[in-house]
């Protein structure tokens, strides 16, 4: 699969860990299988990912769903939709392997 990830700055995921996700009762577990986000509802949440895999998918022309993004251990996801003026999630984002994190 194509790596359709930007460059990710781990110092910038580290100081944002710190100042925001750094209580315990933030933690958050989803299943393999269950949404981190849903194609337009509205998220006003960014999510810290300590363990597992999300991916997001948009669907095709013929309904096909195709995976656009990863996030997986120390990246954050929601990050477009948590600062878009509508705060509407553009695609699904489904967890892969157990997910464990925190949320702000």
């Amino acid at each position: 699969m194509k790596n359709f990830n930007p460059k990710i700055d781990h110092k910038l995921i580290e100081r944002l860990r710190l100042n925001y996700f750094n209580s315990d009762d933030r933690i958050c577990y989803l299943k393999k299988g269950e949404y981190l986000l849903r194609k337009k509802s509205i998220n006003k949440r960014l999510f810290y990912i300590e363990s597992g895999l999300v991916a997001g998918y948009l669907a095709d022309v013929f309904n096909t769903r195709q995976e656009i993004f990863r996030s997986e251990k120390n990246m954050i996801a929601g990050v477009q939709s948590f600062f878009s003026g509508s705060h509407e999630v553009y695609a699904d984002v489904i967890v892969l392997e157990r997910l464990q994190g925190k949320v702000y």
